[in-house]
């Protein structure tokens, strides 16, 4: 079994992870941390959701050992604490997980659809994209990889919560993920956001003088040995990935003008569901377990 643990400021992402965690059947989630909490409290009595599912987790301020863990989640880049960098480095069998967008130097982008040989050979700690940025980037690794990204890229996000980062940062990453890709790529991503009541839809304008029916074929391509990311020939609603770890694409165009739609599910494609996907590649077990929602 691997054994987990969470590191972080309590918030739907811990309650998610934790429902993902206790119900994988290839993990014992054995300790739960978050810095800013007084003592010790029953994390069903936190979560009133959870209630049932996890009788004996408690959450204090720390996690006694980490040498005894196999994968430690943190729930925010700013969460992470020096211990697991100490661990990283005298533990090998030891794996990071960071939630929430770049957290430092020599991590893996956890991106499975970008980085999955990455991952599955070797990869230590990962850094899994903000919500927004996943749902842009998925829209838009295929043209990257094909160096088809040659003019601004204008991204309007739809999404449950507005101010999930400053959009200047989301923006900086979705422009950083590209140019890994496409190192050609310069020109700007600028990211527009507004409410919408669930889910996140976004939508991402370029040019581009490609056809249409080619550009299904090469997204076709990209995503076809993946299990959660698909292209389809209608247009995708937040609804339907609600829930999932499935990201839905659309692709229109007008003239030049191409249109890319893309839905995810911020608390699960977005957020607690990446994650673990990440941490079944980190530990070679099938993309899928755990993640069957």
């Amino acid at each position: 079994m691997i054994k987990a643990g969470i590191h972080g400021t309590l918030s739907t992402v811990t309650s998610d992870l934790v429902r993902l965690l206790i119900f994988h059947p290839d993990v014992q989630l054995t300790a739960i941390a978050d810095p800013n909490i007084l003592g010790s409290q029953r994390l069903d009595q936190i979560f009133p959701s959870l209630f049932g599912d996890c009788d004996d987790l408690r959450v204090g301020r720390s996690i006694d050992n980490l040498q005894d863990l196999d994968v430690l989640f943190c729930t925010n880049p700013a969460d992470v604490p020096a211990e697991a960098l100490l661990t990283l480095d005298s533990k090998p069998e030891f794996r990071l997980i960071v939630l929430g967008g770049f957290a430092g130097d020599n991590m893996v982008y956890g991106v499975p659809e970008l980085n999955r040989k990455a991952m599955v050979r070797g990869a230590r700690a990962v850094c899994c994209p903000a919500p927004v940025a996943m749902s842009a980037e998925l829209a838009l690794f295929p043209l990257a990889k094909h160096l088809m990204l040659n003019s601004p890229i204008t991204v309007e996000a739809e999404m449950t919560e507005a101010g999930e980062l400053p959009l200047s940062l989301v923006s900086d990453e979705i422009s950083a993920a590209l140019s890994s890709v496409q190192t050609s790529f310069s020109s700007p991503v600028t990211v527009h956001a507004t409410k919408c009541p669930t889910g996140i839809r976004v939508t991402a304008r370029l040019q581009c003088r490609v056809c249409l029916p080619e550009l299904e074929r090469i997204y076709q391509e990209a995503y076809s040995d993946h299990n959660f990311t698909y292209l389809l020939p209608v247009m995708p609603e937040a609804s339907h990935v609600k829930g999932t770890n499935k990201c839905f694409i659309h692709i229109q165009k007008n003239d030049d003008t191409l249109t890319l739609t893309s839905v995810i599910d911020p608390r699960f494609k977005g957020s607690a569901g990446n994650a673990v996907h990440c941490m079944n590649l980190l530990f070679g077990l099938h993309e899928r377990t755990g993640l069957n929602l």
